[in-house]
């Protein structure tokens, strides 16, 4: 095991997943849930599209795999978990650009009132779509 000084530099940097359409994929994240593209990266068996939010440090990378190899980028049990100002529209905005909410947003009592949804990308990996409440005082 690292030491503490070792674990207190680390940090998660990204999160990739694998997509069967690179453009679509990307589509999805930087129109529908505000991503910024910010890189795209052409290796020997792939083409990665990375995406942030503006000043965020975590990134999700957009991995679509070009060796011919048949992988499974449908049925992976993955969540990624979004935060948003209003989870609201940000469920209305998937839904009106084609894709599913597989549930609505509402209040979970047990995190703190946060409000909480779930839909499906392009390739149905998991969204969570969160957004923090706290109740006034």
């Amino acid at each position: 095991m690292a030491d503490t000084q070792t674990l207190m530099q680390s940090r998660l940097f990204a999160m990739g997943i694998a997509v069967s359409d690179l453009e679509v994929s990307t589509a999805f994240y930087r129109d529908v849930l505000g991503l910024d593209e910010v890189n795209r990266i052409s290796l020997p068996n792939m083409e990665e599209v990375v995406l942030q939010y503006p000043g965020a440090d975590h990134k999700v990378v957009l991995m679509k795999f070009t060796d011919g190899k048949d992988r499974n980028v449908t049925r992976l049990p993955v969540k990624l978990v979004f935060q948003f100002a209003n989870v609201m529209e940000t469920a209305k905005a998937i839904r009106d650009a084609g894709h599913q909410v597989v549930k609505e947003p509402e209040r979970v009592p047990e995190i703190h009132n946060a409000i909480i949804g779930f839909a499906r990308d392009p390739d149905g990996y998991l969204i969570e779509l969160l957004q923090s409440y706290t109740p006034a005082e």
